[in-house]
């Protein structure tokens, strides 16, 4: 998956939940410019990650790659 489709991810979360980026921003401690810039870049660190992540009520799951 590329970075800009976690921040796909999150985006549609979050509107799922009815949540505007100043609502997510007051759950996860971010910006919310810096929600809106991980939104549409994907770019974060493992920190804001974890916090956007936890803070939309979801899990983060890492496991090997499928062989191609």
């Amino acid at each position: 998956m590329k970075p800009s489709g976690v921040g796909q991810i999150f985006r549609e979360r979050r509107k799922s939940l009815g949540l505007d980026l100043q609502a997510l921003s007051n759950r996860c401690g971010l910006s919310r410019a810096q929600i809106c810039k991980i939104e549409l870049q994907g770019k974060m660190s493992v920190a804001s990650l974890f916090a956007i992540a936890e803070s939309l009520g979801l899990e983060i799951i890492i496991k090997p790659k499928e062989p191609t």
